[in-house]
């Protein structure tokens, strides 16, 4: 396994610990070679107490590389390394070398401006390792040939095997939170296999991850060594070994590969996009000195291995990006044309939800509406998430399981992930994305806790010393959102907000047109009473002239109380449905009666169901009706009955739902004004229809009418049919649909999976 932590000073002992350990600057190396080390000049600064041995040198402070009989080819292993060298760094360079009668293969790099040139002791090579470079291009071939990860992962601690003679060669895959499972194994038949375990987070502690994802092979080739220490000069800092191929590990780590009964190890990073994706761990029984030729045809393959993931990666976000851009497209579009975002997001949110592979979604409003199609939530689940985010402040939030949600507002099993979007902050518009829990037994190769124990440095966490398998049921998380989640998550947002800018642009300009058509439409009933006034002065006929100021004025307060109720819809205060028990059929008749006294010329033919009861907000309906039976009387032949229906009924679940139908006689609405024919901001005169009797006004009459049906929970809609037998060019019909109870503007709305 990685490299862990080592003692610590005296304190309380925890992981975080482990995270500070200085394991860059051990101070030492490991005994089967040596280093210098040289300052920018390539005068010796630093060695390992090793060097005299194995060189036959005698090392002392500032000498010249070139007078302490290093070979020609070495010195200019040397002189190539800072003639590549970049603001004090430089990648490796390597070769072989014979000295004081060893084969050594010599690798130099340099590091915050030190020069650090090492030896490794080569053995002579039996057969099977002189065959490895053809065995070497055959593995990296067959790699290169494959895309799937797992399977390139299971060749590899194949091929990896056959090439070092490890005993033991597994690839971890990290997850999101560093834990590793090991996904591909490679093991003599006598040993217990430890395919499918997880190995937990703090097995590689911060500060070796980076050293993974630096330096991407790491060798103990006999975890019994005792280190070689570093002497440098006195003004030198502690040597840092990140790069380093004989660098001493952490007590704590030796002690762990010990516990498992492991006396050689070597692991392979795999790092895709300077993230460590995975690791190839190879472990051996006894003592095993793999040569540096070998290592790196073994890194080699994880540089393979690390560019197909990356290339399918890229395929993968791209694929999703191109996915997400026109989701995003056909929701601006849709929006622009609709002007009701809840009810565009609700279309596409199945799509959205296949895009973020979610369980479960729902469009929730601050007056708790929902636009939604699929399966069904739980009762209440958006509620009680939209009532979670009311102190949210950001509009992405991201939970990925129960502890994540604020302390008494967690859903119950199984519904924990959410991906919540505030879309709209005036109207407090949310769409709201689930995942289930997913709850797994996870095998882990041991029990994923360390102890503490009293060390020379005092309390000091070590490994644990068994790794029989250790099982536990892990519950109340799900799948967690990933960066690309947050990324598609955030262009909705963008794209959202690009439209609803365009949308106020619109606004802006449409707001100007109706004020223009509103100063028109106060004008010829201010005018009128005028004109009435001046009459009376000159004693014309009372009862005439009171008729026309009380009609005027009435047109006048109906301009009036339209601008007010479209004031309160767009600023989020809603128009206030105050409920009470109502006799729809009784107000439903009085309204038609006085409409007939009002336009007696104009016949009306009733369906009106008796004793249709429930709680409504009366005045908030009589407008309704109101308002349709002025858009029939506007738009219909006034030769033909303008039909008035009523009926009770029950929705799909058993709660009393009253439907209500005004229908007059007149061609279809056209397609393309029926996309914005509930809009506050339209042409003049399209209010509903093209009748010749058609009337020029702002055309709020029915954006009002819908959200009075909207904030009781229900619906208006439009539609045009032929009667049989009918010539006539058809029936404009608006149909209300309006939840009886107290409980419907919540109840009667619809979820989506």
């Amino acid at each position: 396994m990685p490299d862990d932590a080592t003692e610590h000073p005296p304190g309380s002992p925890d992981l975080s610990n482990c995270d500070r350990e200085p394991i860059h600057i051990p101070g030492a190396i490991q005994p089967h070679g040596a280093l210098l080390a040289f300052d920018a000049d390539l005068r010796l600064c630093g060695w390992s107490a090793s060097a005299s041995d194995w060189l036959a040198i005698r090392p002392a402070p500032d000498r010249p590389a070139a007078a302490l009989g290093l070979g020609e080819e070495v010195l200019a292993l040397l002189d190539e390394c800072l003639a590549s060298a970049a603001q004090g760094e430089s990648p490796p360079l390597s070769g072989e070398v014979q000295a004081n009668g060893h084969l050594f293969d010599v690798v130099v790099h340099m590091h915050r401006q030190r020069v650090l040139l090492e030896y490794e002791i080569r053995h002579v090579g039996s057969p099977e390792i002189a065959s490895f470079a053809l065995q070497a291009n055959r593995a990296i071939s067959r790699l290169r040939r494959t895309r799937q990860a797992e399977e390139l992962l299971q060749i590899a601690v194949h091929e990896i095997r056959k090439l070092t003679g490890f005993d033991r060669v597994m690839a971890y895959r990290f997850r999101h939170d560093d834990s590793g499972d090991i996904v591909s194994e490679d093991v003599a038949d006598d040993m217990d296999p430890y395919l499918g375990r997880r190995y937990p987070a703090s097995d590689i502690p911060a500060q070796a991850r980076r050293l993974y994802t630096i330096n991407t092979l790491r060798l103990i080739a006999d975890v019994a060594y005792r280190p070689s220490p570093l002497l440098c000069r006195p003004d030198v800092v502690p040597l840092d070994l990140s790069h380093s191929i004989l660098r001493s590990v952490s007590p704590i780590h030796v002690e762990y590969l010990s516990n498992m009964g492991v006396q050689a190890s070597m692991s392979v990073s795999i790092v895709v996009r300077g993230r460590l994706w995975g690791l190839i761990a190879c472990h051996h029984r006894q003592p095993l000195l793999v040569p540096h030729s070998v290592r790196m045809a073994c890194d080699v393959m994880a540089q393979v291995i690390a560019t197909s993931v990356e290339a399918a990666e890229t395929r993968r976000a791209e694929g999703r990006s191109r996915q997400c851009a026109q989701l995003n497209s056909a929701i601006v579009q849709d929006y622009v044309s609709s002007d009701d975002l809840a009810a565009t997001l609700g279309a596409h949110a199945p799509d959205m939800a296949r895009l973020l592979e979610c369980d479960g979604f729902a469009i929730v409003s601050r007056q708790g509406r929902e636009v939604q199609a699929g399966a069904t939530l739980p009762a209440g689940l958006p509620q009680q998430a939209l009532a979670s985010l009311a102190d949210a402040s950001t509009d992405i939030v991201c939970r990925n399981g129960v502890a994540d949600w604020p302390a008494g507002t967690a859903p119950a099993s199984p519904w924990v992930g959410l991906l919540a979007i505030r879309c709209d902050a005036v109207e407090n518009l949310w769409a709201l994305f689930w995942r289930l829990e997913q709850i797994e037994t996870v095998r882990w190769g041991g029990k994923p806790e360390k102890l503490v124990r009293i060390g020379p440095l005092g309390p000091r966490l070590t490994p644990r010393g068994s790794f029989e398998e250790w099982k536990e049921t892990v519950s109340g998380c799900a799948v967690p959102w990933t960066a690309a989640d947050i990324d598609c998550a955030q262009e909705l947002l963008h794209a959202i907000h690009r439209a609803l800018s365009a949308r106020m642009s619109e606004l802006d300009r449409a707001k100007n047109q109706m004020l223009a058509i509103l100063g028109h439409d106060l004008r010829d009933p201010l005018h009128s009473i005028s004109m009435a006034a001046q009459i009376m002065t000159r004693h014309h006929d009372p009862a005439s002239l009171g008729r026309r100021i009380h009609e005027s004025s009435g047109r006048m307060q109906k301009l009036i109380a339209h601008m007010l109720d479209m004031s309160r819809i767009r600023s989020g205060l809603g128009l206030g449905i105050r409920r009470s028990d109502t006799d729809l059929s009784a107000l439903l008749s009085s309204l038609v009666d006085e409409a007939e006294i009002a336009h007696g010329r104009l016949p009306h033919q009733r369906a009106i169901e008796a004793d249709v009861r429930g709680r409504l907000d009366a005045d908030r309906v009589g407008q309704l009706v109101s308002n349709l039976l002025g858009n029939a009387r506007h738009h219909g032949d006034p030769a033909r009955a303008v039909e008035v229906a009523l009926r009770g009924e029950t929705d799909e679940t058993g709660r009393p739902v009253a439907v209500l139908g005004v229908a007059n006689v007149a061609a279809p609405i056209p397609a393309e004004r029926v996309a914005r024919l509930f809009s506050p901001f339209k042409d003049a005169g399209s209010e509903a229809g093209t009748g010749a009797t058609a009337h020029r006004g702002l055309g709020l009459g029915l954006y009002i009418a819908r959200q009075i049906a909207l904030e009781h929970g229900g619906d208006l809609s439009y539609h045009h049919e032929h009667r049989p037998g009918d010539a006539g060019p058809g029936w404009v019909i608006f149909v209300a649909r309006l939840p009886m109870g107290d409980g419907a503007a919540s109840s009667a709305l619809r979820v989506g999976a």
